[in-house]
């Protein structure tokens, strides 16, 4: 192993990691480490949550991930399997650890801004997007937190192949929700909406696909508006009209009906999305989306 400053984490003798520090990942509720399981001889990815001062919502909100995690470790391909859960004292904090399978890579945000895909490889990987979002579907949740850096890019056999992460906001009923602003369905953001089912991720997708192939996240009141009558958007401007990037013939359609303003007129689910992709025409040489 290379030298690193590391931590040692034990828990009651049969988990033993040693944490890479800084952690991979530091927000406002948790940090996340790249971990040496020391009893498998593995890496791991741990998840460190201190519980003191979380509010209600937010403890609602982290046994949900917990759960979801759990649940669809084993279940859905490309998800990382869940391989410990425990809670532990350290001083007067308590702690939540939520130990996964380490996937090896980068986000899809880090692949994207690169530059160096060619029009397959990012038909490839959209279509892989939506084929992984069915399968979460299939379990009948919602991922509502669909965007670059919840998809994690790893090279299998010479192929990149994704993987979805972070389902903190994931849900098995429609509700109202958080989300990331600029991938939020509106209704999502809507509290007088009727929240949509999984194509609250379906409108996520398609802010996905229009940027994957402009380089830009189309923003409300300048690419999309909404007019008095509620029901469709007065202005829609499709990737293609954007002036930025390669945009495959056929894709504006598409993307124009992961995005519709009411949920009812979107794909009814992300595998239909797959297979109007494959039909794309494709090319293999790299063309950069700014």
């Amino acid at each position: 192993m290379e030298t690193e400053e590391t931590r040692m984490l034990v828990h009651t003798g049969e988990f033993r990691y040693r944490l890479s520090l800084p952690p991979v990942y530091e927000g406002n509720l948790s940090r996340v480490y790249k971990a040496w399981d020391m009893t498998l001889n593995r890496w791991a990815a741990v998840k460190e949550v201190p519980l003191s001062g979380l509010s209600p919502k937010d403890m609602k909100a982290l046994e949900s991930e917990v759960t979801v995690a759990c649940r669809l470790s084993g279940q859905c391909e490309h998800v990382p399997q869940v391989f410990a859960r425990f809670h532990q004292r350290s001083g007067s904090e308590e702690y939540l650890y939520l130990v996964t399978q380490w996937i090896e890579g980068e986000s899809l945000r880090s692949v994207m801004s690169g530059g160096t895909l060619t029009d397959a490889e990012k038909l490839d990987l959209a279509c892989q997007l939506c084929e992984l979002t069915a399968q979460l579907h299939r379990e009948k949740y919602q991922h509502r937190d669909l965007r670059p850096e919840n998809v994690q890019v790893a090279l299998r056999n010479g192929r990149r192949q994704l993987w979805l992460l972070d389902f903190n906001l994931t849900a098995a009923v429609p509700r109202i929700g958080r989300g990331t602003a600029g991938y939020l369905a509106p209704e999502q953001a809507d509290i007088s909406a009727q929240p949509g089912t999984g194509r609250v991720d379906v409108f996520a997708i398609g802010v996905m696909l229009y940027e994957l192939f402009t380089g830009i996240v189309p923003m409300y009141g300048y690419h999309y508006l909404k007019g008095s009558d509620g029901g469709a958007w007065t202005k829609f401007v499709p990737p293609s009209g954007c002036g930025r990037g390669s945009v495959p013939e056929g894709l504006d359609p598409i993307v124009t009906k992961c995005m519709q303003l009411d949920w009812k007129r979107r794909y009814q689910d992300a595998g239909q999305i797959a297979r109007d992709l494959r039909h794309l025409p494709r090319s293999d040489k790299p063309k950069a989306s700014n």
